[in-house]
């Protein structure tokens, strides 16, 4: 039977299994097997910056973003990447980090409803099934974690799937906020219950605000 609170899943050690890499077809979003690290990643870009949420960091390698991190504090994002990006260090970034986090914000201000900045995520192959499905929910709209494991083929990994949205590393890029619990409730995120509910208010009125 389903998870009647998938928020509070433990961790399913049948979905943490890497194999084979794949690529999104030439739109520079990548996402690697869990693996041995990747010289590419032992330096990693950082930028932080005010945003509608409070404090924002992106952080990215050669090949695309692979953190944005939400808090109240620059000390409090900078301090979350680093301790999941560790061994890797975070370095000053440059000009096309702040470019990409002012697109962040207007996709925040409901200016770019639609985000397709290149990514570069390490993840298991369910993990990139269910971001993938994540990034197919229209903006404005909501899932149920069951709905959501339904659309990736696992309509009993509920909980496996509830897992798979809270280890997603970059925030509002994969869009794990616009998940809910089947009785309505917003449910759990990973940058706080407030920061799922303000974007999922402000969405779902830029929408109804589109023309038909």
């Amino acid at each position: 039977m389903p998870d009647p609170n998938p928020d509070r899943a433990a961790p399913d050690q049948g979905a943490t299994q890497g194999a084979g890499a794949e690529a999104d077809g030439g739109s520079g979003r990548r996402v690697s097997p869990a693996g041995p690290p990747d010289p590419c990643r032992s330096l990693i870009r950082s930028a932080i910056t005010s945003c509608r949420l409070g404090v924002m960091l992106v952080a990215a390698t050669d090949r695309g973003l692979c953190r944005v991190e939400l808090g109240d504090t620059p000390a409090e994002v900078k301090r979350q990447a680093q301790e999941k990006l560790a061994p890797a260090r975070l370095v000053s970034s440059d000009s096309q980090l702040l470019a990409w986090a002012a697109l962040l914000e207007e996709h925040l201000r409901g200016i770019r409803p639609h985000l397709d900045l290149p990514l570069d995520l390490s993840a298991t192959p369910f993990q990139r099934r269910v971001w993938e499905a994540l990034r197919l929910i229209p903006y404005g709209e909501t899932r149920t974690y069951q709905q959501l494991a339904a659309s990736v083929g696992r309509p009993e990994a509920v909980r496996a799937t509830a897992r798979a949205c809270a280890s997603n590393p970059v925030a509002v890029v994969i869009p794990c906020h616009r998940v809910v619990r089947a009785d309505g409730a917003v449910g759990g995120y990973a940058w706080g219950s407030r920061r799922k509910t303000l974007l999922l208010e402000w969405e779902r009125a830029q929408a109804e605000r589109q023309p038909e």
